[in-house]
């Protein structure tokens, strides 16, 4: 029963996932300012789409993922349809059916909803509520029950003042939903917070601040250039304040409902709370990017306290990061900063809670973690200190396939063996020292041992069978401040080429890119059952960097949309 009740409002919150004064938020267009005039400025958290979100492109862009999930829905209906299935196999299979009429945009059509919607997703307390932007009211409200009658479950019919709804309960928990026009709006809560709820999610109660009244979402917009397809945040000292039951605004209220059995939380961890909290005051999370040539999201932990400048302090760059051998390539992961430095500034912060020990219960934990990691650093080797950047690039790689091995002369089989891995890739470290790093990494790989490398940047081939029997043409490099490694005939050259770049690009302090369409070719390979992966993969170049700023630590998702 509870296992319908969470699938169904997993769909439903599905569809619209996708400081303040008095100015008006210039992040918002008048209508969209309307729109979420039902959103309490003092929300802990949301995510909005205040501008339309361009489904229409999403589609195109998921086309050929759509075709192989109805693929794979054809090839699994007999099986469900079979009498050995169970009820619950069955309703799962029928839900599936009908959230995939979705992916098209005839789906869309006859669901009823927008091509072009705005929505919002927000706190009211620690409970979550939605609004979605329909295109067509009846058919949307018989796309819901359809998705009911897939699931098998039976909505209530209710009321409140001259707003109706429908909700679905399971124990205590309430899902109520209604559709107000063109507009779809779904809540969780339960029935001991539901009087103090349900007028503000239906909108018999309005906040008498809203979000449009604040200005949170155009100093969001305007600091890190986010756009209005997908712009929110998570207020963390709004979550501390309300979870303290400081106050007595709407959000205290349902969490007191909440907690009403709970004892109150003790003094010493609202203070401790407060504290960590101001100094990391905010998650944020904003689109950059949305268009047909891809997208671009950024998520952000915003620090006070200088922690995030420490990091960049780090931060010397990735190297071999910017050659033409790494833009070619299917897969690539760096770090760009000195692991010493970063020892000291984790050490560091580590040593302020030494010192000063949290005594709220909840949070001696970090107590415990804080001294550990003040006695790894004291045992970090200076060779691993004096690393400063490291990458690995890889171009292609082909997968070898498994041969038989001949019956031996005692009858016996050796059994299947594998060829050599065959690839193009290229790896470094950078190190203040990299010979005495060479010569550490030589006692813990003993088969490198009969190999004398100088430091002169020239390529030396590793034929030690050990090697070998895994990945072909293996070669090593050495120089100063650098150690090259190089898998594939002829990248031996690349490779010596990239240890004596003085290149100053600008790199990431850490990032991995891979290309998916290369990636779903070599997974599917030539196995017949596997092609279909290759449609599911056929998008552009993924990219996730990592960076520390002054205002904290960022990372940036950026995907490039298949042409």
């Amino acid at each position: 029963m509870n296992f319908k009740y969470l699938m169904m409002t997993a769909a439903l919150f599905a569809l619209g996932c996708s400081s303040s004064n008095e100015k008006k938020d210039a992040a918002l267009t008048d209508s969209a300012a309307t729109y979420t005039s039902a959103v309490p400025h003092d929300t802990p958290y949301t995510m909005a789409a205040v501008d339309p979100i361009p489904v229409g492109l999403i589609l195109d862009k998921v086309a050929g993922i759509t075709n192989t999930y109805t693929e794979l829905l054809n090839s699994i209906e007999p099986m469900v349809n079979d009498p050995s299935s169970s009820d619950d196999e069955r309703k799962v299979f029928a839900v599936m059916r009908e959230l995939g009429d979705l992916f098209t945009r005839e789906g869309m059509e006859r669901s009823g909803l927008s091509m072009n919607p705005r929505s919002v997703v927000w706190g009211l307390g620690i409970l979550p509520a939605m609004k979605l932007d329909i295109a067509d009211a009846e058919k949307f409200k018989a796309f819901i029950t359809r998705l009911e009658t897939a699931a098998g479950m039976t909505a209530i019919d209710a009321k409140l003042g001259q707003y109706e709804y429908k909700v679905h309960t399971v124990d205590d928990l309430m899902i109520p939903y209604a559709v107000q026009g063109n507009t779809f709006v779904f809540g969780v809560t339960l029935e001991k917070t539901a009087a103090l709820y349900l007028p503000y999610l239906l909108g018999e109660k309005r906040p008498e601040r809203s979000l449009n009244d604040s200005n949170s979402l155009e100093i969001l917009k305007q600091k890190y250039g986010f756009l209005g397809v997908g712009i929110g945040f998570l207020d963390l000292q709004r979550v501390v304040s309300i979870l303290a039951r400081e106050g007595d605004d709407i959000h205290v209220q349902i969490t007191q409902a909440l907690m009403t059995n709970a004892p109150p939380v003790e003094t010493v961890c609202v203070n401790e709370f407060k504290a960590i909290a101001a100094n990391y005051p905010r998650i944020i999370l904003g689109y950059e990017k949305f268009d047909e040539t891809g997208m671009r999201v950024t998520m952000g932990h915003e620090m006070t306290n200088g922690f995030g400048g420490m990091l960049a302090g780090t931060k010397t760059s990735i190297p071999g990061y910017d050659t033409e051998f790494s833009k070619e390539s299917m897969f690539k992961a760096g770090f760009g900063f000195n692991v010493g430095a970063l020892s000291q500034v984790v050490i560091g912060k580590a040593a302020e809670v030494a010192n000063a020990p949290y005594q709220c219960p909840d949070l001696m934990g970090l107590n415990e973690v804080a001294g550990q990691i003040a006695a790894a650093g004291m045992f970090l080797p200076p060779v691993v200190s004096q690393i400063e950047g490291g990458s690995l690039v890889v171009k292609d790689v082909q997968i070898p396939e498994e041969s038989a091995v001949p019956q031996g002369p005692d009858g016996s089989m050796a059994g299947p063996t594998t060829d050599p891995l065959v690839a193009n890739a290229v790896a470094m470290i950078a190190s203040a020292d990299a010979p005495t790093l060479f010569e550490s990494i030589k006692m813990m790989a003993p088969e490198l041992a009969q190999f004398i490398i100088a430091s002169d940047g020239v390529p030396v081939r590793i034929d030690a069978e050990s090697v070998t029997q895994n990945v072909k043409d293996v070669y090593l490099a050495l120089r100063p401040n650098r150690i090259g490694v190089s898998v594939g005939e002829g990248n031996q050259n690349i490779m010596a080429d990239a240890l004596q770049s003085t290149s100053t690009t600008a790199t990431p302090w850490a990032s991995l890119t891979y290309d998916i369409k290369k990636f779903g070719e070599l997974v599917a390979g030539s196995e017949p059952e596997l092609q279909t992966l290759k449609t599911i993969f056929d998008q552009g170049v993924l990219v996730v960097d990592l960076n520390p700023t002054e205002d904290g630590i960022f990372v940036t998702y950026d995907q490039a949309f298949a042409p």
